[in-house]
């Protein structure tokens, strides 16, 4: 007799009931009332959102025959029938489906229904692999089953009359969907759940980890549904006026009008005469573009670097404005979707973020307002936006960060035991590397000290801190200056140069490793051997999948789809297709894999930490690359402060001989 199937095994695993109940929404939209107009919670929350039904299909036993039906409104609630089979919050059962951020908070903000144990299958194939398209239209191809169907055959269609706005056309009275059309709604839902169903089949046992992932999707999808951060709305709004003003002040500079600075002709021709005014040749300036030649103004162009750092007060002027006026519309943008989405939640925040979003399993912003880049650099108003988002009255936020944690875990998986030693030691390795780049002793600046001593000093440091950050995933002397640039440092290519060799010289372990790792992953993805490296790193070919796949140290899986080797002038290069930009390649080398390697497993440190904290009774309402921002009552901030340095600053054992130190602040809105 045939065993329980591989799915019924991993939610046994892990303590999820093995009792499946798969949950898929159909809703009215229109060509203005959309998930591509508005938020998740916007959408649910708004006056023109109507349920037109909703596949359910139960799966109690590892054996019973699939069953999905399309239920519709009506004065029976297939939600009272659920309730009482697997409890009021369905803890009696596992949720499943496509997109669950927006399938369950329709659970929790209609129903009043919050699943404890949901499993997205978007997700589980996000795990799998997060650079390919997860849409379960693009999932049905990829994996032989029944197309899904397109949901624009249902567009506008509503169970009552509703008025609608076709552009550039008189407002029309559409109405009610007819017994054909409701059938075909019917059998569409149907066959999604079916298509879920499969994709939950496929890809939960292919899930590495999943005593842990499935906790940290939970977790993920419960920032949305179960929101707990709220936002200033006089500080967004107070940002908004000064972003306005910062605007004008930049364009008034330059003393032409908005449309002017906005125009591409007319900025073009400001921009020429500038130049040459300036005894310039503008043709320094421009690329060929699809019209013929253009100044060079993308944010990647370095000759936009060069123009805004022209001699000529005008030029600089001009770029100026340019940037302003096409950059923060996008921030103002931005603060009014954090308020309107806010808004719409009654003044909580849902936090929208994408479980495994990257490549490495670390999260990505969602929502249209991506937290997760709430940048400290660059200009301070931008820096500001993190500033709306607050604690409930009688909390605080209690945020505490991974101190150099790629930096140490670099040195960790390396064997780098001399910069692992500066880390034991509590010594500042910015400043040690920067001694090495000048031959005599750096340090930090000192009150007392000279602002020209006090200035030689931050930049030296700042170097050191380029370096090791950067420097320990393979980067060059170019890239090095470009990084430089977001620490406020102008260097030469000679003192970039100077700065790599010196870093190289000091680490042999980490620059041979990079060795290492690249011939181990070219022997699983080339000849399809086995093979590992100290600290539980171990290298694979699947055969079923064309998946080199990378154990962790953790035992989490990263997953490598159709590398190639190509071989020219004696020399292997690594790399895939790119499954979303056809013709274009994803190249692999060591310095590539390593910051792969590295940046995975302190995502998976710092999720541990979430969970271990969750366990204990504090709560985490967002998380930002290594940095853990928890909201605790006033009366227990300081204990859970204590509790989450300590929390993020263990080793857990997988991890032996891993130097991990954090540091953090209570404080009454998020900031630095």
């Amino acid at each position: 007799m045939t065993g329980p199937p591989a799915w019924w095994k991993v939610l046994r695993k892990c303590g999820y009931p093995t009792s499946v109940v798969i949950v898929d929404f159909e809703t009215y939209y229109d060509s203005e009332f959309s998930l591509t107009k508005l938020s998740t919670v916007e959408y649910i929350e708004d006056e023109r959102y109507e349920e037109l039904g909703c596949a359910i299909a139960e799966i109690d036993q590892p054996f019973t025959p699939f069953v999905c039906q399309f239920w519709r409104p009506g004065p029976y609630s297939i939600f009272d029938h659920l309730r009482g089979e697997y409890g009021d919050n369905l803890q009696r059962a596992t949720v499943v489906a496509h997109n669950a951020q927006f399938d369950v908070t329709i659970l929790a903000r209609k129903y009043g229904i919050n699943p404890p144990h949901v499993v997205d299958t978007k997700g589980l194939a996000a795990h799998d692999n997060a650079r390919a398209s997860l849409r379960l239209k693009d999932l049905a191809t990829r994996n032989g089953l029944p197309p899904k169907g397109d949901t624009v055959d249902f567009k506008g269609l509503s169970f009552r009359p509703r008025w609608v706005r076709p552009k550039k056309e008189a407002p029309k009275l559409v109405p009610p969907m007819n017994a054909e059309q409701s059938n075909a709604l019917s059998e569409y839902a149907v066959r999604d759940g079916l298509i879920e169903w499969e994709i939950f089949k496929i890809y939960l046992p292919r899930l590495s980890r999943p005593e842990a992932e499935l906790r940290v999707m939970q977790h993920t999808l419960e920032l949305y549904w179960k929101p707990t951060l709220e936002i200033d709305t006089e500080k967004a709004a107070s940002i908004k006026v000064r972003m306005v003003d910062e605007v004008e002040r930049v364009v008034g500079k330059t003393g032409r009008s908005h449309k002017q600075i906005s125009g591409n002709i007319t900025f073009a021709r400001a921009l020429d005469k500038a130049l040459d005014h300036a005894g310039d040749d503008p043709t320094k300036y421009m690329k060929i573009g699809a019209k013929g030649m253009m100044f060079a103004l993308a944010k990647d162009d370095p000759e936009r670097e060069l123009l805004q750092n022209h001699s000529d007060e005008g030029v600089r002027d001009l770029i100026e404005a340019r940037i302003a006026i096409k950059s923060w519309p996008l921030h103002i943008s931005r603060v009014d979707k954090i308020v309107a989405q806010s808004k719409a939640a009654g003044g909580k925040l849902c936090v929208p973020l994408n479980y495994h979003g990257a490549h490495t399993g670390r999260w990505s912003g969602g929502g249209g307002i991506n937290l997760q880049n709430l940048g400290s650099r660059g200009h301070p108003l931008i820096a500001e936006i993190r500033e709306m988002l607050v604690p409930p009255t009688g909390s605080s936020l209690v945020v505490v960060d991974a101190s150099q944690v790629e930096s140490r875990g670099t040195a960790w998986i390396a064997g780098e035991e001399g910069l692992l030693d500066q880390f034991r030691r509590g010594e500042d390795p910015y400043l040690v590397l920067a001694s090495a780049m000048v031959g005599k002793t750096i340090r930090k600046p000192r009150n007392f000290d000279p602002a020209t001593v006090a200035a030689y000093l931050k930049k030296m440091r700042n170097c050191g801190k380029v370096g090791i950050l950067g420097g320990g995933y393979g980067m060059g002397a170019v890239r090095a200056r470009e990084y430089a640039r977001d620490f406020g440092l102008d260097l030469s290519l000679t003192e970039s140069e100077n700065l790599i060799r010196t870093y190289r010289r000091s680490v042999p372990a980490i620059t041979r490793f990079w060795r290492d790792v690249e011939r181990e992953f070219k022997m699983a993805a080339k000849y399809h051997q086995t093979g590992q490296l100290p600290r539980g790193l171990k290298f694979r070919w699947i055969e079923e999948t064309d998946a080199t796949v990378l154990t962790l140290p953790s035992g989490r899986e990263l997953k490598y789809h159709k590398v190639r080797c190509s071989t020219a002038d004696g020399r292997d290069t690594l790399w895939m297709p790119h499954p979303k930009h056809q013709g274009k390649k994803i190249h692999m080398w060591g310095g590539y894999l390593t910051e792969n390697i590295v940046q995975a497993f302190c995502r998976d440190l710092l999720a541990e930490s979430m969970l271990d904290l969750e366990r204990e009774g504090f709560h985490t309402a967002l998380t930002v690359h290594d940095e853990l921002v928890l909201v605790s009552p006033d009366n227990q901030a300081k204990k859970c402060l204590e509790k989450s340095v300590q929390s993020m600053s263990t080793t857990p054992e997988w991890a032996e001989g891993l130097p991990l130190s954090a540091e953090g602040s209570i404080m009454k809105r998020y900031g630095k």
